[in-house]
């Protein structure tokens, strides 16, 4: 469905919103973040209806494997990301966080609203200062 995207190089998106109804076919939600890493120069990106897709899977889908960086997210949507928001994601906690500070380090903008009554997940205080000094151009 968002293979259409894949155009031209022309024709970049730079904004997307997708609503991903991860819980409905979770396949089909991981297939389309498989599509979005390859849109190369996307500047923003929502995921809503994430749930219960955990957010460390959403950025490997995202950005690839950790053990192919630096490298790999140049080949990704990762390396241009400057915003990103992800609404009703599990699993929001340090580790995932730390891998997306290291898998998108453009971003001054980053919006994560975990499902609050499910596994929202654990994040200290230590995570969320290393996030910051990951990412200065944090606003």
């Amino acid at each position: 469905l968002l293979t259409p995207l894949l155009g031209p190089r022309e024709h970049n998106i730079l904004v997307l919103h997708v609503a991903l109804h991860a819980r409905t076919d979770p396949d089909r939600a991981l297939g389309w973040l498989d599509t979005i890493a390859q849109l190369r120069g996307l500047r923003s990106l929502c995921l809503d209806y994430t749930a219960p897709l955990r957010m460390q899977a959403m950025v490997d889908r995202l950005c690839g494997d950790v053990a192919d960086w630096p490298s790999a997210p140049a080949a990704c949507c990762c390396a241009t990301l400057a915003g990103l928001t992800m609404h009703g994601c599990h699993g929001v906690d340090d580790q995932a966080l730390d891998l997306l500070a290291q898998a998108c380090p453009q971003l001054q903008q980053l919006r994560i609203f975990p499902d609050s009554w499910r596994e929202v997940g654990d994040v200290s205080a230590a995570a969320i200062g290393r996030l910051l000094r990951r990412l200065p151009r944090l606003r």
